[in-house]
């Protein structure tokens, strides 16, 4: 009995052993496998479009056995990698990578090596970023009791500088025009306190990283806006402005700090004046195009400050040479909304809206090239009419009450301008409508040639005012009851007493309601 007990023990030895070395045999050749897959897919980019159309591929890579560290990182490179296609996304989907990647997360979490979790959350950045619904698959993952921003954040406590970078850019890409995963990390106490720290790390690429990802959590959603208010967001983040000296930087904390403000007019007035003239000069002559709108924006917000003899905003910006870098802006093609911000600059800083001409900023804005660079951006842009009628405004604040500034437009070009007003007012647009009046009254109140010049060559119908008139819209009611009065002596057979008396009482119902 003895002997067939020492015989089966063998026997059982043996066969654990061999079970082992098949197994090592195995992971050597899953290793290579999956090596020579990955460079194949480097050599040629066609695999991953090959490798989308089979879902035997997806299957057999999500579920093979993942036995060691050396199979993990290397199934994770190559799922990286595949993560740039689409098809693929969608074809590791189906076979629930987010469950496999969820369980790897959770396996001894704190001690997985740093560049495994680093890959693990650039995969999962890349899916996110993809489509919403699979926003939504991570988010709602439930293959252990915690989330994936669950274990992310946990990770967070390992205060690393590459994964918390990987982490962040993966948070951020998850909250991407998602305002219920915006809610979700606003409201995360943990999270938010995380990154409000990391403001204050030694490594700049940190630093930038909690910014960018604090605003992407904040992005068009006043109820997470308030929440990081609430936290002292604000306070921390011009904190860092005061002390940042990298420009890409400033420019995030600038762009992070004008996402905080929302639509709300108090809270954008207080921010511009905080960030101040100084600073957004300065970041206007970074040329970082992504985030010019939203330095224009600030900038013309601080302009709606009634300047008084201590603090005069367009003066200031006018001497620090502002109007040079917003002219240069008007040369080069970019989206309309950019070059129309441009332009309400423009006119804040020639002239206030109780029509009082700053001659100064007038004066750079012509040694700047601006009326060439205009008048090439209204030929530039003919089928764009808002886009023309605010040009024409802008030029006609420009030459406001200045002399050498109007001997530039020749007649021809007065005479054209006009043409292209009378055109403007014909537009179905009830805005091209409006604007293209408030730049005919910005001419004839600046020059009374210019009035007589109108009273002589133009005509305007009452059906044009009436119709502005019964506008949804306020501002575009109040315009065009001020342009009426204005402009009486250019309507025909006009009771001007009638008239004004209609435009007074639009302007008198809004004013008491």
């Amino acid at each position: 009995v003895n002997n067939n007990n020492h015989n089966h023990n063998h026997n059982h030895n043996n066969n654990n052993n061999n079970n082992n070395n098949n197994n090592l045999a195995n992971d050597s050749l899953l290793v290579s496998c999956l090596i020579i897959f990955y460079n194949l897919m480097y050599i040629d980019p066609n695999i991953r479009a090959v490798f989308s159309q089979n879902e035997d591929g997806a299957r057999a890579l999500v579920k093979m056995r993942k036995t060691n560290e050396a199979i993990v990182l290397i199934f994770s490179h190559v799922v990286c990698y595949l993560c740039d296609n689409v098809y693929c996304i969608q074809a590791l989907i189906n076979q629930n990578l987010m469950g496999d990647l969820q369980i790897l997360l959770d396996m001894d979490t704190m001690n997985i090596p740093k560049h495994q979790v680093c890959l693990y959350f650039d995969i999962l950045g890349k899916i996110a970023r993809c489509k919403r619904e699979f926003q939504e698959i991570i988010q709602y993952s439930s293959a252990t009791k915690r989330t994936i921003l669950d274990q992310a954040i946990e990770l967070l406590e390992r205060f690393d500088r590459d994964l918390t970078i990987s982490i962040l850019h993966f948070i951020r890409d998850l909250c991407a025009e998602n305002e219920q995963q915006q809610q979700i990390c606003a409201d995360n106490n943990l999270l938010i306190a995380h990154l409000l720290s990391a403001l204050n790390s030694t490594y700049k690429d940190v630093q930038r990283s909690s910014v960018d990802t604090l605003q992407m959590i904040i992005m068009h959603n006043t109820v997470s806006q308030y929440t990081i208010l609430q936290q002292g967001g604000a306070e921390q983040l011009l904190t860092l402005l005061t002390k940042a000296t990298l420009p890409k930087l400033r420019v995030s904390i600038i762009s992070t700090l004008w996402s905080l403000t929302g639509e709300d007019s108090n809270r954008r007035q207080s921010m511009a004046h905080a960030i101040g003239v100084s600073t957004l000069i300065e970041v206007l002559n970074v040329k970082m195009t992504d985030q010019l709108y939203i330095v224009l924006d600030a900038i013309s917000e601080l302009l709606r400050r009634v300047p008084t003899e201590k603090e005069n905003i367009p003066l200031k910006f006018g001497r620090r040479h502002c109007i040079p870098s917003i002219v240069r802006i008007l040369s080069i093609d970019y989206e309309r909304k950019l070059l129309l911000k441009c332009l309400i600059c423009i006119q804040q800083l020639c002239l206030l809206p109780t029509y009082q001409p700053c001659r100064i900023n007038q004066t750079i804005f012509q040694k700047a090239n601006g009326f060439n660079q205009i008048l090439i951006l209204i030929r530039r842009t003919n089928k764009d009419k808002i886009l023309q009628a605010k040009a024409i405004a802008t030029i006609a604040c420009t030459v406001f009450d200045h002399k050498e500034n109007k001997e530039i437009l020749t007649k021809s070009v007065i005479q054209q301008l006009f043409k292209r007003i009378s055109f403007l007012f014909n537009s179905s647009d009830e805005d091209v409508k409006a604007e293209a009046g408030l730049g005919l009254v910005t001419f004839v109140c600046s020059d009374s040639n210019y009035y007589n010049y109108c009273a002589e060559n133009m005509t305007l119908q009452h059906e044009h005012f009436r119709r502005l008139l019964t506008s949804k819209n306020i501002a575009i009611r109040c315009n065009a009851a001020f342009q009426m009065i204005i402009l009486i002596r250019i309507f025909s057979e006009v009771n001007a007493t009638t008239w004004i008396g209609e435009a007074l009482m639009t302007l008198f119902r809004v004013i008491g309601n």
